[in-house]
């Protein structure tokens, strides 16, 4: 315990070849001077920094680049709820209760400057738009988190993430590293470089967000469930806003996704792993000629097999089914589906 300094680079992804900074922060959970034991010292923590945010606890099972030894299964939710922001977050334990309260700039880069572009929400008369302005982001956690016994450790968490204005929001879409899922349900004229993100959905929410998520996690001897639902509500900063006479359309749209993943963890040190997914999420659309929102649905299926060869090396092999619903018949999601079996392995130190 005391001050701690974190620093991560991406060396090398598909989405950025070339050396990336993923971000930093400082965490203090010892102050330096006064009482030992102070209420400080025994209860709490801060982290101040350009950093991934802890909205959810689906993003400590996420793969990051190369840092897969967390995530089960190759990939991580359709809609993936990931990015780094500046601020800070400031944590209270006590006896396996746990509230997180903090607060950011609201995007992924800082920028003090007014944004020149005009919101189309600002106002119902198109000829007296403002322009966008930047809003901080509001974070909290609640959760309780107990091994009761040897055998037995729960866990449930609820979080909550808002900006009330934005000039370009990340949460949905601030991954650096990429889909493990190459090149599915893109066009021929794709490249793995520049469609990164096959294979989830990224619902467009980069303006007013708000987004709350729920995970219970119980893990009993080898077998862990792990379970998300989430819902969130947003829209784009271009996009087309209620006007004199169409009040009655509506200005966000909104998602909800659930989630299950189920492991059974066996071998000695428990070194081998099976597992089953199921991923659901159905997201709403506006249409581009009436401006009446629309749901797609997606759904995914998944088992892995899992191998610690080593502390350091993980195999997994995976076979996955997803298939597209509710989607207009000029977008790529109409009526699509895929399946295969990817095998994988990692190393960390």
């Amino acid at each position: 315990k005391g001050i701690r300094l974190s620093l991560e680079t991406y060396l090398s992804t598909r989405h950025h070849s070339e050396a990336w900074v993923k971000g930093g922060y400082i965490q203090v959970d010892n102050l330096p001077f006064g009482d030992e034991n102070s209420f400080f010292n025994q209860h709490m923590f801060v982290k101040v920094g350009h950093m991934e945010i802890n909205y959810g606890d689906g993003h400590f099972r996420r793969s990051d680049a190369g840092n897969t030894f967390q995530n089960p299964f190759m990939e991580g939710y359709i809609m993936d709820a990931f990015t780094t922001e500046i601020g800070g977050e400031v944590y209270y334990t006590n006896n396996g209760l746990l509230v997180m309260l903090g607060a950011t700039g609201g995007e992924i880069k800082g920028n003090v400057f007014r944004e020149s572009a005009l919101d189309p929400a600002s106002n119902l008369d198109p000829t007296q738009l403002d322009t966008n302005r930047r809003a901080p982001s509001i974070l909290a956690k609640l959760g309780y988190d107990k091994q009761l016994n040897s055998d037995l450790r729960v866990r449930i968490t609820g979080s909550l993430y808002t900006t009330s204005s934005s000039n370009r929001n990340t949460l949905y879409g601030g991954d650096r590293s990429g889909s493990d899922y190459h090149l599915v349900m893109e066009n021929t004229a794709a490249s793995s470089g520049s469609n990164f993100t096959s294979g989830r959905y990224n619902p467009g929410f980069t303006d007013q967000v708000t987004s709350i998520m729920i995970n219970p996690f119980v893990k009993f001897q080898g077998l862990e469930l792990f379970v998300t639902y989430e819902m969130a509500s947003g829209r784009s900063l271009f996009e087309p806003a209620p006007t004199e006479g169409a009040e009655d359309i509506d200005e966000t749209r909104a998602a909800t996704q659930i989630a299950a993943d189920l492991i059974y963890r066996f071998g000695s040190n428990e070194n081998f792993y099976v597992g089953g997914r199921y991923n659901t999420l159905t997201a709403q659309y506006r249409d581009v000629d009436d401006l009446i929102l629309s749901d797609g649905t997606i759904n995914r299926i998944a088992a892995v097999f899992g191998w610690f060869v080593t502390d350091n090396i993980l195999a997994k092999v995976e076979y996955v089914q997803q298939s597209y619903d509710g989607f207009p018949a000029t977008s790529i999601f109409n009526e699509g589906q895929f399946s295969g079996i990817m095998l994988s392995g990692a190393v960390g130190f």
